[in-house]
């Protein structure tokens, strides 16, 4: 910024915009949005409250569109056996026992699940027990003090849940797969890969590109019969059912305090997040509009299960940049081999949460020093 003088900043997810906002990077919006009667009426109030919430009040920038997830069931499953339909705000309980009503016998072709999240590769145990944890508000680590926190009664329910629910066969846990890694791969293969739209699974956690995939199997796959889709919200936590960890703003435009050209760059922010705008990417992108007037429906779908959550204040990955990237792959490795000795008996949970506990630690602190060993030389070369 220094040296381009930009006069729109492109401000990548609400952690980036607090740190622009509290060097006076940026210019408050609030001002120009008064004077020139600019509506913000229509725009998702959770997307303005989040970025009003970086802001210390004021607004320092706006998104024409935000990520979130939905929880999407195949109708014609719950359907053909007799099971009721989902419902916004379930917690994870619920959504388990649900998955738990669909039949484990099929073999082969015929094997249906009740509960998959897409694309998933080997490990997944680690991957369900932490999407239930952060549903409930838990963190695993403690970045200031460089502390592992998974040792507590909280994670243990995490644990057994996950642990019940892969016991039942209801969840799909994929073999490990030798897949040539060289082999040509077509994008139909990609697809084949996603069993929901292979109406293999009754139920899947995704984001909104979903809806992309899934027309694309409809218009590619002529073989696979068309899943007959809808949504409900993601699961909550009872305790605080109104929001999400799933729903972010990541693109946010604002304005250099700097530039000499405020003017006009208001006026490219203005049209960007313009009813006029919104309307037209409502029609031609997969994108979740935040003017709401152009989201509530997409080819007879309702979408609103995708609006009705708010970001989770709380929920800021505050610090998370100090964990060193080279911890995360062994501790999901430790954490799904301690899992699948619960599962298999050979351990309590609270034996495998001492484990990964202890052993995490002693890993955290392993790539800590191997990430400031690497600094150092790199800082020593320059």
């Amino acid at each position: 910024m220094e040296e381009e003088k930009p006069d729109i900043v492109l401000i990548n997810g609400t952690d980036q915009l607090e740190k622009f906002v509290q060097k006076g990077r940026l210019y408050a919006l609030d001002d120009v949005i008064k004077q020139d009667k600019f509506d913000v009426e229509q725009i998702l109030p959770a997307t303005l409250e989040t970025i009003k919430l970086k802001g210390e009040g004021k607004l320092y920038g706006l998104s024409p569109d935000f990520y979130s997830q939905a929880l999407f069931y195949n109708k014609d499953l719950f359907e053909q056996y007799g099971i009721e339909l989902p419902k916004n705000k379930m917690s994870w309980e619920d959504v388990i026992n649900l998955a738990k009503r669909f039949p484990t016998d099929g073999q082969g072709d015929q094997r249906i699940y009740g509960f998959s999240t897409s694309y998933m590769r080997e490990g997944v145990a680690y991957q369900y027990m932490s999407s239930i944890g952060t549903t409930l508000g838990l963190d695993y680590i403690n970045p200031e003090q460089m502390k592992l926190t998974i040792q507590t009664d909280a994670w243990k329910k995490a644990l057994q849940l996950t642990v019940d629910a892969l016991k039942s066969g209801a969840l799909y846990m994929p073999k490990n797969q030798n897949n040539d890694s060289n082999a040509p791969r077509m994008y139909e293969d990609y697809l084949k890969e996603n069993l929901f739209a292979m109406g293999k699974v009754a139920m899947t956690i995704d984001g909104n590109y979903m809806m992309q995939t899934l027309q694309e199997a409809k218009d590619r796959l002529k073989d696979v019969k068309p899943v007959n889709w809808d949504i409900v919200t993601v699961p909550v936590d009872p305790q605080n059912p109104d929001f999400s960890n799933t729903v972010s703003v990541s693109n946010v435009f604002g304005i250099n305090a700097q530039s000499a050209n405020t003017r006009a760059a208001w006026e490219f922010i203005k049209y960007i997040n313009s009813d006029e705008f919104a309307r037209v990417m409502s029609k031609s992108s997969n994108s979740l509009m935040t003017r709401t007037a152009y989201s509530k429906e997409r080819n007879g779908h309702n979408l609103e299960p995708f609006y009705l959550l708010k970001p989770n204040p709380d929920k800021s990955y505050k610090g998370y940049e100090k964990i060193p990237v080279g911890f995360y792959q062994p501790f999901s490795t430790l954490a799904n081999q301690e899992i699948q000795a619960v599962i298999d008996g050979k351990k309590s949970a609270d034996e495998a949460l001492k484990t990964i506990q202890d052993k995490g630690q002693e890993q955290l602190l392993q790539a800590k020093q191997a990430d400031d060993a690497q600094k150092q030389a790199q800082s020593k070369q320059k």
